[in-house]
């Protein structure tokens, strides 16, 4: 419960700072001209939808990266 509450936490501040307009500086696919400025003005979930494809992988891998690593450490933290 305490990992998806962090990862609940992540989540929320992910979807204000989206809905406020806060945004990095540059382009996030200059090959498919989508700048980090263009999601920012959309709906949280319109913007997942523009990002291409090849982002996508790579935040979600980096996820299951991160899962694999801090689950293969030591006792787990529901024991």
């Amino acid at each position: 419960e305490l990992k998806h509450g962090r990862c609940g936490m992540v989540a929320t501040t992910g979807y204000l700072v989206n809905a406020a307009g806060i945004h990095f500086p540059g382009m996030l696919s200059a090959k498919e001209g989508i700048s980090f400025e263009s999601l920012s003005t959309m709906k949280p979930l319109d913007a997942w939808a523009a990002v291409p494809d090849a982002g996508k992988a790579q935040i979600l891998l980096t996820i299951f990266i991160a899962e694999m690593v801090t689950e293969a450490q030591g006792t787990h933290y529901t024991k």
